[in-house]
């Protein structure tokens, strides 16, 4: 074998070798600890194998009559890496009932209960003593109430505006072999808290406390648009978008198809989709084929809104514009001097026009006004255009009053904005 091959594979090994013991030591990752803490058997040597309840967590035995269960050594298997105490092993009086809780690695407890019952001895009486549910079946949906805890023992239901709270029949399951009082089916007056107590077999009692209100009237809904609102002119919508209709009581779990919307426009009314539904908002969508004639300066916007909910109807008072999709819109000026109320500029000054879908061909735009006092019309000279933004100056001239401005971009109309001059 060639000596210099042999000694340049001998070096290479040595490398390798020393690279190994010199690379950087990876640190272990922390295993994640067991939440397991189950009990999986638990017996007694010689007698009989009683019933593990894994959802109740409860064991159950039968005895013999002349079983001493005054001492008895139970045999314990819980979950890997879980511990028990009593200890398994451990002897115990088992006359009355004994809680064994199993602690898991990650420090997380869970309890059972362990019964020994003796041929001629008084059976032993279930502690169980809940409300498990309680219910309203008199509406449609029902009304379910919402236990917070069974630690505070409060239940909160809500029924609809109008509901008589005085005469109230409540539906109530509990434990089994428990009762309550008032019982379940019996009328009640709910203007105030009803104290509900539970009582168990062994006697030993629950108290539970049920609030019940009725969802809030209707009041005058502020509609919230998806388009932004503008500082100086009214809301913009485009068709096929949605916004919500915020307000209160739209429907206690109504269902979409029980609520109707009608949108005022030009003069004519139209319905929109309504997307979904709850106790404070209806979200609704513009249909896409709605006919949008041009923004002229006679045209009005939206002033109403009507809200259907099975045999009761509001309106909502709230002006906006609809634009059709793609056409300009504008919702701002910028440059010029903040007045009390709206942008005031002086002639022949710079200032911006922002919105959406101007265009970016500078011919193609044109942006048309009309001054509200001497009912002149003329057009404003843009220098610089983008889809937000169109850069204009002020007219030439000096005109009173309030100036309504719109956008022309090819034959489609964007909504007006309204400024003012100063000399």
């Amino acid at each position: 074998m060639n000596k210099s091959f042999l000694n340049s594979t001998l070096l290479f090994i040595c490398a390798v070798l020393f690279s190994c013991c010199h690379k950087d030591k990876i640190s272990p990752v922390a295993p994640t600890k067991s939440t397991e803490k189950n009990i999986l058997s638990f017996t007694f040597i010689g007698l009989p194998k009683g019933e593990i309840d894994q959802i109740k967590r409860t064991i159950q035995f039968n005895m013999s009559a002349g079983t001493n269960i005054t001492a008895l050594k139970p045999v314990i298997q819980v979950s890997d890496k879980a511990t028990v105490n009593p200890p398994s092993g451990q002897a115990q009086d088992f006359t009355n009932k004994v809680t064994y809780t199993v602690t898991a690695e990650d420090g997380s407890k869970q309890d059972y209960t362990i019964r020994v019952q003796k041929e001629g001895m008084p059976t032993l009486l279930s502690s169980e003593k809940k409300i498990t549910s309680f219910k309203f079946l008199g509406f449609n949906p029902e009304v379910s109430g919402f236990i917070l805890s069974e630690e505070s023992g409060i239940i909160n239901a809500v029924v609809p505006n109008g509901t008589n709270l005085g005469a109230l029949i409540p539906t109530i399951a509990v434990s089994e072999k428990a009762v309550v009082s008032p019982a379940s089916g019996q009328i009640q007056n709910f203007t105030e808290l009803v104290t509900y107590t539970v009582t168990a077999e062994d006697k030993s009692q629950s108290i539970y406390r049920v609030s019940v209100q009725q969802a809030p009237k209707i009041i005058d809904p502020l509609p919230e648009f998806t388009l932004e609102e503008p500082y100086y002119g009214t809301p913009i919508l485009e068709a096929g978008s949605g916004f919500t209709i915020k307000g209160y009581s739209f429907g206690y779990q109504t269902p979409p198809a029980s609520v109707k919307v009608f949108l005022y426009y030009n003069m004519q009314e139209f319905q929109a989709s309504v997307l979904d539904v709850n106790i404070n908002n209806i979200k609704i969508a513009i249909p896409n084929d709605i006919d949008i004639p041009d923004q002229s300066a006679e045209k009005k916007p939206i002033c109403k809104i009507k809200v259907v909910i099975g045999s009761k109807t509001e309106y909502v008072h709230k002006d906006f514009n609809i634009v059709r999709q793609g056409a300009p819109y504008i919702k701002s000026f910028g440059a010029g001097t903040l007045g009390k109320d709206l942008l005031k500029v002086k002639p022949n000054q710079p200032f911006q026009i922002y919105g959406g879908s101007l265009g970016t061909d500078i011919n193609k735009v044109s942006i048309s006004c009309q001054s509200d006092q001497s009912g002149a019309i003329f057009n404003l000279v843009p220098f610089s255009i983008s889809q937000n933004i169109i850069g204009v100056y002020a007219p030439s001239s000096f005109y009173d009053g309030t100036i309504r401005l719109n956008v022309k971009l090819g034959d489609k109309y964007s909504n007006d904005l309204y400024f003012t001059m100063e000399p």
